[in-house]
């Protein structure tokens, strides 16, 4: 008898053993990842931006291909809508028309074109912009070759300045 317990003890336990090794790769994922699984409360405000910056991040290069869009993101102590764009200064490597060698007005009208283009698709999501222009903040932003960062416009208010 104490043989018979012995073997059912040991059958139960090697089952066990079986069964936590046995384990599916999703189980294994699922508990690998269970930390990340935990469920958080966001805004309305939020969540349409991120569907809004699922379609936009990347998408917007502008005809002239010298403005290239970053994701938008919401600053809650200003209460606005914050885009980055990045300037190129020549659309190839041997670009005739560098964007800094364009006339002012030239690069006016791109700038604010890519601001336009912003704030219309933003206005699907929040028809408050429509009426609000001051919702929408952009900086434009230009990388020199050796590295350093400039902001060469921006847009506030309503309005765009170029910094020269």
């Amino acid at each position: 008898m104490h043989r018979t317990i012995q073997a059912v003890v040991l059958c139960a336990a090697l089952a066990t053993s079986m069964l936590t090794h046995a384990q599916s790769p999703r189980d294994q994922n699922a508990r690998a990842l269970k930390p990340h699984m935990a469920i958080r409360a966001i805004s309305t405000l939020e969540w349409e931006l991120l569907q809004f910056n699922l379609l936009w991040q990347g998408a917007f290069v502008g005809s002239d291909r010298y403005v290239t869009s970053y994701p938008v993101m919401f600053d809650p102590k200003a209460m606005r809508f914050r885009a980055t764009f990045r300037i190129q200064e020549k659309r190839e490597y041997n670009d005739p028309e560098p964007f800094f060698k364009l006339p002012r007005a030239q690069r006016e009208s791109i700038l604010q074109g890519a601001v336009d283009h912003l704030a219309e698709l933003l206005e699907q999501s929040f028809p408050e912009i429509k009426n609000n222009r001051g919702l929408v903040y952009a900086e434009f932003q230009f990388r020199s070759s050796g590295g350093g960062r400039s902001i060469v416009a921006k847009y506030e208010n309503g309005s765009l300045s170029l910094a020269e």
